[in-house]
């Protein structure tokens, strides 16, 4: 699971100490204090010939996410490809909306949030703009995300934030890629 922009802010801002005493709800206490602070910057998801224009954007092969929001709904993991849900608000408030519709996978009926399957997403913007790979800080903006037979590469541009991989290769089953050469 990817995730860039909001989510990954958050996790960025989750304390090891925090994570470790917590778990999941670690992320929901960061939640709290950080969720306003996020200037929710657009970015464009290009995926199928088609571009968008996004705040967050969640690409999953799976139909969990974050411990029982369902913002992937149609995630299949015997399914190649994966699915590729992306909100378009700038409103702090339109994001509580979108979290409370994302318990039930309701979200998608909102003229503002897009949802696509797709085998290969790139997504570019401000470098500032963060990404996550299942929960853990990953760079920022541009990634490209494909899949590939029985693995599902991630290209980031290098941030010196020490991922840490083994062969380059994340533990998740995500392969991470310098765009910048």
């Amino acid at each position: 699971m990817a995730g860039v922009g909001l989510d990954a802010y958050l996790a960025g801002r989750v304390g090891s100490s925090l994570k470790q005493r917590f778990g999941l709800l670690a992320f929901w206490l960061t939640g709290l204090v950080h969720f306003w602070r996020y200037p929710l910057p657009r970015f464009q998801v290009r995926m199928g010939g088609e571009c968008l224009v996004g705040t967050q954007a969640v690409v999953a092969n799976g139909s969990r996410y974050g411990g029982g929001l369902r913002l992937t709904p149609q995630g299949d993991l015997s399914r190649r490809g994966f699915e590729v849900c992306v909100f378009q608000s700038q409103s702090h408030l339109r994001y509580l909306v979108y979290l409370l519709r994302g318990f039930s996978g309701s979200h998608l009926s909102l003229p503002d949030v897009v949802y696509r399957q797709a085998c290969s997403v790139h997504i570019e913007g401000d470098a500032a703009v963060p990404v996550q790979l299942d929960g853990e800080p990953s760079g920022g903006l541009p990634v490209s995300i494909q899949v590939l037979e029985k693995r599902l590469e991630v290209f980031v541009r290098s941030t010196g934030l020490g991922v840490r991989t083994q062969e380059g290769r994340l533990s998740a089953g995500f392969r991470l890629q310098n765009t910048d050469s």
